[in-house]
């Protein structure tokens, strides 16, 4: 896979990810400032995120990717970047959220 490939589908993982964890309720019932508030993250990097993706994390963005991470139960942030991570809804507290990982 040539690396600009790699890059773009990095970055449609990323976005898919952060927005099924937030279970589709981006526009619904919160919106991207009370998401960052919650979890604690900049609102605009976080929309960024969810709509555009990122390749990679670096130096600015891995604090906020990984407490985005330990939010949603997971061991590290590379895990946002995991196309075979699934999500199972816990009991729909925030912050309860089951992963299995697809075989």
């Amino acid at each position: 896979m040539a690396k600009s490939e790699q890059t773009r589908t990095r970055k449609k993982v990323l976005a898919k990810n952060l927005n099924s964890l937030m279970g589709g309720e981006i526009g619904f019932s919160m919106n991207f400032e009370s998401w960052s508030e919650k979890i604690g993250v900049d609102a605009r990097r976080l929309r960024r995120w969810c709509t555009e993706g990122a390749a990679r994390a670096d130096e600015r963005s891995i604090k906020d990717l990984q407490k985005i991470a330990e939010h949603f139960g997971l061991s590290d942030a590379e895990e946002l970047w995991n196309e075979t991570v699934s999500l199972e809804h816990g009991d729909g507290r925030p912050g309860d959220f089951p992963f299995r990982y697809a075989a």
